[in-house]
């Protein structure tokens, strides 16, 4: 009768509340919330005394006025203890949906188990069901996505491009089609002054207009602690809502115990989001970092965090920058609902990200440049095909290809057998 129960943390629930801001701490149902999980602790009477110290400070109260109502519940409590201990469990039906115990004993309505509900793949496929629907054209659908890259490379300035683009309608990167809509943009590592400068420089005198359909907030709580039922009111209070922006997903997101699955815990984090998103027609855009320091062959692997983050995700979105002075990166797309692809984009003078190309093709291009440039600067000597490639630092094999297409296109000259040069002039 006196085990502990998963529900005796009065530490964890004060520190929860702790949490909140200071003008949402107060209010009867946190109070009796403690009471209760004070009655049902293990702690002597001098820390329980401290815990209804610390309850009076989170209720703006008097310690004397919580001792004589934390006595009160008690004596209630135990009256009912003694008369009524236990709940009898419920035999066990013979039906198809089934009565379990409850969790705690004194929970006077039984869990109820639904049974499961089923649909043939005839009666699937010839349902009416709506599309997809695409946030920006073939490669952000409704949904739950991560966009991922180092920190301090650009992810905020594209998710605000991407804000942007969605509320005035206008292609996002200059190429992709986009449904206009309202977009919350949740800056929880900004401050009002950094947005607004960004926001003028985007923008650099165009049509404010554009801004209108962008609602902002510093401030979300935790996923855990209300920041889900404070975006689904959002989401019903806007109807005409298309786009949510987290950056970062760490700031929403409470760190999981020292002992837990940390894939259940990235799973379960992920699951409640990709829920709303899809009930509601949404993309919601989870801004994080990537694993420092990682390579690997699958790019889902470079995301910070276990699979339990980009199994759920519908859509991942990752940037890759060679270095932070560096105008140019790419941006790869890996979704459910259309065929990955990466692009090469280059931010301009307004921190805009703009559209580049196709990240093969600009790459290419770059390497033949390369090696024009390398042979320029030493014309008219000759080289062969390694000492270029070693000059260049590249695959031998890669550059030879390169100077076939080179000499096709008569930029660079045939210098005898596997050797070639540029004219001094």
């Amino acid at each position: 009768m006196n085990a502990e129960r998963a529900f005796d943390d009065i530490t964890g629930a004060l520190a929860d509340v702790f949490d909140f801001p200071k003008d949402e701490r107060a209010s009867p149902a946190i109070k009796k919330d403690l009471y209760t999980k004070l009655y049902y602790s293990q702690g002597t009477a001098a820390e329980k005394n401290l815990w209804l110290a610390d309850i009076a400070k989170t209720q703006n109260m008097k310690h004397e006025t919580a001792v004589a109502e934390y006595n009160e519940l008690k004596k209630k409590s135990d009256k009912a203890r003694t008369e009524k201990p236990y709940k009898p469990l419920q035999t066990k039906k013979s039906s198809p949906v089934y009565d379990r115990p409850a969790k705690d004993p004194n929970v006077e309505t039984p869990e109820i188990v639904e049974p499961l509900k089923t649909e043939t793949l005839k009666d699937l496929i010839n349902r009416k069901i709506a599309p997809i629907q695409w946030i920006v054209k073939k490669i952000l659908a409704e949904g739950l996505s991560i966009l991922s890259g180092p920190p301090k490379i650009g992810k905020s300035l594209l998710s605000l491009c991407l804000g942007i683009s969605i509320s005035s309608g206008k292609r996002f990167l200059g190429e992709y089609e986009v449904e206009r809509g309202r977009v919350l943009y949740c800056a929880l590592e900004d401050s009002d002054s950094r947005v607004q400068a960004r926001s003028i420089e985007m923008l650099d005198g165009a049509d404010e207009n554009d801004l209108a359909l962008v609602e902002k907030t510093l401030i979300l709580r935790k996923t855990e602690n209300g920041g889900i039922e404070q975006i689904e009111t959002w989401l019903k209070e806007h109807p005409d809502a298309k786009l949510i922006i987290i950056d970062t997903m760490a700031k929403v997101r409470k760190m999981p115990g020292r002992n837990s699955n940390s894939y259940l815990a990235d799973s379960d984090f992920m699951t409640p989001l990709q829920a709303l998103a899809l009930a509601f027609h949404v993309a919601i855009v989870l801004v994080h970092h990537n694993r420092q320091g990682k390579e690997a062959n699958d790019q889902l692997d470079v995301v910070s965090g276990t699979s339990g983050l980009t199994g759920v995700s519908d859509q991942i979105w990752i940037l890759k920058r060679k270095s932070r002075k560096e105008k140019s990166a790419t941006l790869e797309f890996i979704g459910r609902d259309f065929d990955s692809d990466e692009i090469a984009i280059s931010m301009n003078d307004k921190l805009q990200w703009c559209y580049e190309g196709p990240a093969q093709e600009i790459q290419v291009t770059g390497e033949r440049q390369d090696i024009v440039d390398y042979l320029s600067k030493h014309a008219p000597k000759i080289f062969t095909t390694s000492e270029i490639a070693l000059a260049l630092e590249k695959k031998v094999s890669a550059v030879s290809r390169l100077l076939g297409v080179l000499v096709r296109d008569e930029i660079v000259l045939p210098g005898g057998y596997g050797k070639y040069y540029i004219a001094k002039d």
